[in-house]
């Protein structure tokens, strides 16, 4: 199975890349490289993991692959508070762009990383997932966007 991570250059999506290529999946990161982990990259470049660098705020295509890991965002509370209309396009429009590409290209499995930021804060813990999501935050709200 050939599978996408986007922003696996980040810690996240990198770790994700790592797993999955252990577990046998043909892997491919696609990330800017805008803020990506020189410890993550090395670990890519040391299991021979692909890394195409490409802006998902641009061109999108998911031709060829059977799934998708979209890990790609920016993660920053306090600065999505000082830069609201980047997150939204980065995080919201971004993942719109990456969902349409998967439609167009048949694949079957995309799977969205959000964050517990949708919540807001929270009502009761531990929070659950049919917890009502009231962002305080642009990123928390990108987020939810994306879920949506």
């Amino acid at each position: 199975m050939r599978v996408l991570v986007t922003g696996g250059a980040g810690f996240i999506g990198g770790h994700v890349a790592l797993l999955l290529a252990d577990k046998g999946y043909d892997v491919v990161v696609l990330d800017s490289l805008e803020r990506a982990s020189r410890y993550v990259l090395a670990k890519l470049r040391e299991r021979g993991i692909p890394v195409v660098v490409s802006d998902l705020r641009g061109s999108v295509s998911c031709a060829g692959f059977d799934a998708v890991v979209h890990a790609a965002a920016y993660v920053d509370v306090a600065e999505s508070l000082e830069k609201p209309v980047e997150y939204i396009e980065n995080n919201a429009v971004a993942t719109a762009r990456v969902a349409k590409a998967c439609a167009e290209s048949g694949v079957e499995v995309l799977v969205y990383l959000s964050s517990a930021a949708v919540y807001g804060e929270p009502e009761k813990l531990p929070v659950s997932e049919d917890h009502p999501t009231r962002p305080i935050s642009p990123y928390g709200l990108s987020k939810l966007m994306g879920e949506q």
